[in-house]
């Protein structure tokens, strides 16, 4: 009866102050993993994920190893991709609007073309006002890549010939974005704030994140507009609403299934699911409501 009693007082205390613990909250479950058990060698460095919609096939960037790997919607095994020992650290991935895979090399500081029918890797420098952009971090969105920009923290939009066509810049370097229909949101480096932009380049509104992220690694919107941003460092992901308050957070430390450690990336997946690269780990976890 006195347990009753006092699980009843602290339900009623805990929605008074606003609910339960915001990580109570979250409405994730895992629905299965992307490793390198299928190869018979686990994967060491998960820097990215990419999802293509059309295929139904995920791709997962293992910079490690120097490899991308490739899953059907479902997450089974499809093959693995290496270009005979030709990568140079690859940390994200994404096909254009011909179909055409492009991978981030940070070993060679390329953006780099997958030629299948030649078998060979076409890498390409990008500039910026002469200046060499150290890119980190690639999205494919209406009919334009979008890379961020490590050397001067901005986001650059790149036209066909891979040439600035736009930059999104705020008073802080960006660590994260994603472009959303319309816009493209940015997350300073600090994880103090998301700025949105118009694909123009032009700064639409800023968004105040309450309590901010530690380390930010990555940020996405779902489907209300809420956003997801990734904390490296307290290997989890914060919920904020579309002004800025803290909804909950979700995952955390660990190695067990459902949690995290050191993660590097996160994306929605065409499906509704959530993909978080799970660097320390070795792997890429998908979550789903």
């Amino acid at each position: 009866m006195k347990k009753n009693l006092l699980a009843a007082i602290v339900a009623v205390t805990a929605a008074c102050l606003g609910g339960a613990a915001p990580a109570a909250a979250a409405p994730w479950r895992w629905a299965f993993t992307l490793d390198g058990q299928a190869v018979g060698a686990p994967m060491r460095n998960v820097t990215g994920v990419y999802v293509d919609g059309q295929a139904g096939r995920y791709y997962v960037v293992d910079a490690g190893d120097n490899r991308i790997l490739s899953f059907d919607r479902e997450g089974k095994f499809l093959s693995l991709f290496a270009a005979a020992g030709g990568l140079h650290r690859p940390v994200a991935a994404a096909k254009d609007g011909q179909r055409r895979l492009w991978i981030l090399e940070r070993g060679r500081n390329s953006l780099t073309r997958v030629d299948f029918a030649q078998k060979k890797l076409i890498p390409h420098e990008i500039r910026d006002r002469g200046r060499e952009v150290v890119p980190d971090g690639l999205q494919w969105a209406e009919g334009r890549f979008y890379v961020l920009d490590r050397a001067s923290g901005r986001v650059l939009a790149l036209d066909g010939k891979l040439a600035v066509a736009a930059r999104f810049a705020g008073p802080r370097p960006f660590r994260a974005f994603r472009v959303r229909g319309d816009a493209l949101y940015a997350l300073d480096l600090p994880g103090r704030e998301v700025r949105v932009f118009g694909l123009d380049g032009r700064l639409r509104r800023t968004i105040a994140l309450e309590g901010g992220v530690r380390r930010p690694a990555g940020l996405e919107v779902g489907p209300s507009g809420f956003l997801f941003v990734l904390d490296r460092h307290r290997h989890d992901v914060a919920v904020f609403d579309t002004r800025g308050r803290l909804k909950y957070r979700f995952l955390g430390e660990g190695q067990a299934r459902g949690r995290l450690y050191y993660p590097a990336a996160l994306v929605f997946d065409p499906w509704g699911r959530l993909c978080v690269a799970d660097e320390g780990n070795g792997r890429v976890q998908v979550f789903m409501r």
